[in-house]
Order: structure tokens, then sequence, then C-alpha cells
């Protein structure tokens, strides 16, 4: 690995593009949560490095922060989506309307084409899903089958989020 005189060097390296898959390895082992999060959106990083990167338990802000960046990546496998939703699935219910970085991971995960409709219908099928999160995720520019599938929700609330949302989006095409 490269010799890096502090924090700043090794999340400019995880951030360049012409940055070696062996060197995005080493500087996923950071001890700092933004040069981890930095190399989770590198687009050169591959699914391995990406699961490496997956907190075993997600439970501070930190760990969101990371996650909200490994779900932008069109890396993230199958599999990978899978070990996500089921990390989340252990601690949605604990997501707050005010945690910034625990919805970004939700909202990026719902984004990111890589990712199996199945996985995710995993997630907003579980009662522990939260109505906010799914209101902004009706919203948001999310994948259309996700909002097809929200288009037939429970909640009146969502349903009409969805209708709204894809009125607009016909409208500005």
């Amino acid at each position: 690995m490269k010799k890096y005189s502090g924090p700043k060097e090794r999340m400019d390296a995880a951030k360049d593009l012409s940055t070696g898959i062996e060197e995005l390895a080493e500087l996923s082992k950071s001890e700092y949560g933004f040069v981890k999060a930095a190399v989770a959106e590198n687009p050169n990083t591959t699914s391995e490095i990406l699961e490496n990167l997956l907190p075993e338990k997600i439970s501070v802000e930190e760990d969101f922060f990371i996650l909200s960046s490994i779900s932008k990546n069109s890396a993230v496998s199958a599999d990978l989506a899978d070990k996500i939703v089921q990390r989340l699935l252990e601690c949605i219910q604990n997501i707050s309307p005010r945690d910034y970085y625990s919805k970004m991971a939700v909202e990026n995960l719902f984004r990111n084409t890589a990712i199996p409709f199945n996985s995710l219908c995993r997630l907003l099928c579980s009662n522990n899903f939260p109505k906010f999160l799914k209101l902004k995720i009706a919203s948001v520019d999310s994948r259309n089958d996700i909002l097809q599938f929200l288009a037939n929700d429970r909640s009146e609330k969502v349903r009409q989020r969805v209708k709204k949302h894809l009125s607009n989006s016909t409208e500005n095409a």
C-alpha cells in the first residue's frame, strides 16, 4: 500500500478513479468511516470489497454513512443486496425521520437498479418498515418497479404520493 500522510490523502485516493482494486481493498480497512465511504462510492470497487465494508450490525450513524455509500454502488451483487436488506431489517424500526444517513442509505438502495426487486420487496413488506420511509421512496426518483409496487400499498397516503409522483414525472417528460 502507498504511504499516506493522513486520512484526507487516504480519502482522496479512495475517491480517485485511477486507484487500483488492491489499493481500494487496503483503503477499505481504514479506521475512518469517511475513507470507507469513499471506497464504497468508487465505481471500481468490487462487490467483494463492498461486502467487507458492510458493518456486521448497523447501529450507529457511521454505519449508516458507510451503508449509504455502499447502497449507491452499481457493483452491489444480489448476494450483497440480500445481506444489506437483512441488516436493515434488524434495525429499520429504530430509524426516525430525523436520521439523515439512515434515510439516505434506504433511499440510495431503492434508487440503485443493481439491487434485485425481490430484495427490496422483502424490506418493503416488513411490518416494521416505517411509513415515512415509504412516503420518501414514493416521492424521490425511485425505480419504476418499486413505485408500481407502492402504488398498491395498504396506506392511502403512500398510494396518493406515488400517484402524484408518477403524474409529475409524466408531465415533466
